[in-house]
């Protein structure tokens, strides 16, 4: 067996981020495929501060659904991104083992005064 260990947790993330790679490049070539042809375009100017995982995220969206959200739209999905990801990194610091199971437990209440 190899002993390249890979947790879970990794796995899901490279997966996620294979899968959003993938349909960015899936909606890119549907473009070209539909005859539209590509637009030479000057280079975009680099930020001048770092973009955080938010703006990325969103200026995804907005690339992909250009013709379809407004600012105000954006601004909402940025928000929802912005409490996803804070959630993200929060259940990634949770530790947990292969061996752990759901917190909450099934139990059927039988009344005491059952009707047979």
């Amino acid at each position: 067996m190899s002993e390249l260990s890979v947790t879970r947790r990794d796995f899901a993330k490279k997966l996620a981020t294979g899968s959003v790679l993938a349909g960015a490049a899936t909606v890119g070539s549907l473009n070209v495929a539909e005859g539209q042809e590509e637009q030479k375009q000057p280079p975009k100017e680099l930020p001048k501060q770092p973009r955080t995982p938010v703006d990325a995220v969103a200026e995804w969206v907005q690339l992909a659904y250009p013709q379809k959200l407004e600012a105000q739209h954006m601004e909402l999905i940025r928000d929802d991104i912005e409490v996803h990801l804070l959630r993200s990194v929060i259940l990634s610091n949770f530790p947990l083992s292969n061996a752990d199971e759901p917190g909450t437990l099934f139990a059927a209440y039988r009344s005491d005064d059952r009707k047979e």
